[in-house]
């Protein structure tokens, strides 16, 4: 079996969570020596096929490589192409911003403050997946009413190109992963002059990059038949009060800690609108 073909599931995602909850921060103080301690685990886990090995240490590496980004403990390559001391493993971090910077010139959100927002958080991105981006609204069909509330509609759609998720260093692009399925969150009257929704923009770029528990945001649309501007995030089955009240009896005591550990993470930077994130951090969807 390829290891492309390989999904998680709940023996990957057991090994998965081994590594994560046995490792003892206060002896594995720097990122490499986690990145080796988890790995480890992986690599000596008798049960695993070659084949998941490295499916996981993909998955490790994906992890690590956005962490090393601007850490001095990290040791630097130097890139072959642009020169450049990177700290990623997989990939070169200045050639993808300077790949989006060649860009920049090849699209518009007609708003000079959202293109400039944009142009600033891929000029600082520190991974291929999930950039930041404007997206054309003819990517999205199949558009599906899923809720409203607050001064958002909520639509389930799918996103045709799918978002960036690898670097090719052989051809210098960007790869996109392909149709996905996303959600578009409508921020209602955003063609007026009231700059709440433009905050909102802001904080879900900015923050989505550093913060483990929110809702990955890979970037911002505007729908044409109502000039309202629409943000692009991440697809999850549930929310987390609607998961809680039909499975709480059915979660383990990990997946419960998890699910805690999410909200006091996330209550401690004062975020909101993270629920559905932590389902995903606690492995129950």
């Amino acid at each position: 079996m390829a290891t492309q073909e390989i999904k998680w599931n709940a023996k990957l995602k057991g090994v998965w969570d081994k590594g994560y909850y046995s490792l003892n921060t206060n002896i594995h103080k720097t990122i490499a020596d986690r990145e080796k301690y988890r790995k480890d685990i992986v690599e000596n886990d008798s049960s695993l096929t070659e084949n998941e090995k490295k499916f996981l240490f993909n998955e490790l590496q994906k992890v690590y490589d956005s962490l090393k980004i601007n850490n001095n403990s990290v040791e630097k390559q130097q890139c072959n192409n642009c020169q450049n001391w990177h700290q990623a493993t997989q990939y070169c971090e200045f050639c993808i911003r300077k790949y989006l910077e060649n860009n920049f010139g090849n699209w518009t959100s007609g708003n000079n403050e959202i293109d400039k927002l944009i142009q600033e958080c891929q000029q600082t991105t520190v991974q291929p997946f999930g950039v930041i981006e404007w997206i054309s609204y003819d990517q999205f069909e199949s558009v599906k009413y899923l809720a409203e509330g607050g001064c958002a509609t909520i639509y389930t759609e799918n996103w045709k190109d799918g978002c960036y998720y690898k670097w090719n260093s052989e051809r210098q692009i960007l790869e996109r992963f392909g149709r996905q399925k996303i959600v578009l969150k409508r921020l209602n009257n955003s063609n007026s002059k009231n700059v709440d929704w433009f905050q909102e923009v802001t904080l879900s770029f900015t923050l989505d990059n550093t913060r483990t528990f929110l809702v990955a945001c890979y970037g911002i649309t505007k729908d044409p038949a109502t000039q309202d501007y629409m943000l692009v995030l991440d697809y999850y089955k549930t929310d987390l009060r609607r998961f809680l009240k039909d499975n709480y009896q059915s979660l383990t005591l990990l997946q419960k800690y998890r699910i805690i550990s999410g909200i006091a993470n996330s209550l401690s930077t004062e975020i909101i609108g993270f629920d559905q994130k932590i389902l995903r951090f606690a492995g129950v969807t």
